[in-house]
């Protein structure tokens, strides 16, 4: 970078903060109550060692960034926030590097960085603390490749390392460099380090802790599959997530009638659609970057795709660069019209992204459990200082206007408050007490305790 154009990482960054400024105020909900609980005992071993009661091996990811943030910033959201938005900057940087190390002229590899750094995917890692690892696991997965297309495999390797102690994406580091290294003939004996590091890596998830694949994490290859990819094809380019169960539980007609309500929401992707894939005519005697690119786009979703009832758009980070990559190819090709067009798809890009994330804002799961999270949690520090040991806590719905206040809605025969809380969770957190127990009883349903207990009934209001 030099000093002519010094402006236009900290303008991405500044455009990525405008569409996600709102994640930096969200509340611990969920895991995130999990993951301080685990990190109470200050057990480092324990945060390193695998688990069978849960899904994910993180530790870099999970309790150690958990631990990192407590340490920094106590129990303030904002600072983990901050955290994860410095962290999603260095991958913009990274983006763009890679792209360059791939050849691209410095133009197309800003275009590229802002195109990144700006969808609207990555609402979820940058809203909710607990999945982190799809911020971090792109910095280790991104240094890796870059270092290795650089020949500096020892500091590849070493951040491929740190990347499988992040996120279990990182296997797909090794085929994506072998996809798009063009020495890899010559370098291949470079990567049985890697390969070496896997074995062990595989064997301990699936064998001698075996990942609990049940529910929607049960592997299956199913039809779904196939729509699950033009699903996330569609999330690539800024595709709200909520409408693939919108149009897939749909009958014809009644789809065109929701195209109809949300058209300013789809018009802009649609239209970033169709605009790929005329510039991808362009390439069509070129086989190879399209083979190159949708190869990525399908390597970068290889660990989520055999599981067709959990797909998210938080998976993207990796995968979309394959789709980027053509985005370049193409666009390298076109040098007569790229001006306007990169122009026109960037206003189009950044406007799609915004109004996506604002619908995200508005009716994501994500954002009516933390809502509720924060105001029990509030409630609570207002209400009780210090409870005795063994106390145990009834929570009620809430009177009043405390839901609409506070943005959030319960509904009495969902687990909506138990989740949000994590069980017992948030309240051992809260007060640094293992002892103390959550009840989250249906409306009018009486609770029973010995006597000895201290009982408090949560009701906000």
């Amino acid at each position: 970078m030099t000093r002519k154009n010094w402006w236009i990482f900290p303008s991405i960054f500044i455009l990525s903060l405008i569409i996600f400024s709102q994640s930096l105020t969200y509340y611990f909900f969920q895991d995130d109550w999990f993951v301080l609980n685990w990190i109470r005992t200050g057990n480092l071993f324990s945060f390193f060692s695998f688990r069978t009661d849960i899904i994910y091996w993180r530790p870099l990811s999970m309790p150690i960034f958990f631990f990192i943030g407590k340490q920094l910033f106590g129990l303030n959201p904002l600072g983990f926030h901050i955290l994860a938005f410095l962290i999603h900057f260095i991958n913009i940087i990274l983006v763009y590097l890679l792209i360059r190390q791939l050849k691209f002229e410095k133009t197309l590899s800003y275009f590229a960085a802002f195109i990144w750094g700006t969808a609207a995917f990555h609402f979820v890692p940058l809203s909710w603390l607990s999945t982190t690892s799809y911020i971090i696991g792109p910095t280790f997965i991104l240094s890796s490749i870059i270092f290795f297309l650089k020949s500096k495999i020892k500091t590849s390797f070493l951040f491929f390392l740190l990347g499988l102690l992040t996120s279990e994406l990182t296997l797909v580091t090794i085929p994506l460099i072998v996809l798009v290294d063009e020495n890899i003939r010559k370098k291949f004996k470079n990567l049985l380090p890697f390969l070496i590091a896997v074995v062990p890596y595989l064997v301990v998830r699936f064998f001698i802790f075996p990942v609990p694949a049940s529910g929607a994490y049960a592997i299956a290859p199913r039809k779904k599959i196939i729509s699950n990819l033009l699903w996330y094809f569609a999330w690539t380019f800024n595709v709200a997530e909520r409408f693939s169960t919108i149009f897939y539980l749909s009958t014809v007609k009644s789809a065109a009638g929701y195209f109809k309500d949300f058209f300013k929401l789809l018009i802009g992707p649609l239209i970033l659609m169709l605009t790929f894939w005329l510039l991808t005519l362009s390439l069509k005697p070129n086989l190879k970057i399209l083979a190159r690119g949708f190869g990525w786009f399908i390597i970068g979703l290889s660990p989520v795709i055999f599981l067709p009832d959990h797909a998210y758009a938080m998976y993207l980070p990796i995968a979309s660069l394959g789709i980027i990559y053509i985005f370049c190819a193409a666009l390298e090709k076109a040098k007569r019209f790229r001006p306007p067009i990169m122009a026109v798809v960037a206003l189009l890009w950044f406007i799609s992204s915004f109004l996506t994330v604002d619908l995200l804002r508005s009716n994501h799961w994500i954002g009516n459990e933390q809502a509720a999270s924060r105001a029990y949690m509030d409630f609570l520090k207002k209400e009780i200082r210090t409870p005795p040991h063994g106390s145990i806590f009834i929570f009620r719905n809430p009177v009043g206007n405390i839901s609409a206040t506070n943005g959030f809605t319960l509904h009495d025969s969902e687990s909506t408050l138990y989740q949000s809380l994590n069980a017992s969770a948030a309240v051992q957190v809260l007060y640094d007490d293992s002892t103390l127990t959550s009840f989250f009883p249906k409306a009018n349903q009486k609770v029973e305790f010995n006597q000895n207990q201290p009982v408090f009934e949560i009701v906000p209001k």
